[in-house]
């Protein structure tokens, strides 16, 4: 499909695929009106569609409560949250 964009024209010849999750036609149309009008501080911003994809992504992998760990596991993981900056902030934000 063409999607018209201001005086431009964008012509897409791949489907985009994030993380395994291809964008719809109607997210892939948020994606290019979002990097036209989105900035934070000057610079482009992340287009929420992606945010929501990996927001969802993180969450569907993250360990639940009641999931088994070995104790390799466990201590690599606090390991690697004690190198986060925010070590206990959801990736929803």
């Amino acid at each position: 499909w063409r999607a018209g964009v201001a005086d431009h024209e964008v012509v897409v010849t791949h489907v985009p695929k994030i993380l395994g999750t291809f964008l719809e036609p109607k997210d892939l149309r948020g994606v290019v009106s979002a990097a036209e009008t989105s900035q934070v501080g000057g610079k482009p911003s992340v287009p929420p569609v992606i945010l929501h994809i990996l927001a969802f992504k993180a969450c569907r992998r993250a360990i639940k409560f009641n999931d088994h760990l070995e104790q390799a596991q466990m201590q690599r993981l606090m390991r690697e949250l004690s190198r986060c900056e925010l070590p206990f902030q959801c990736a929803h934000g």
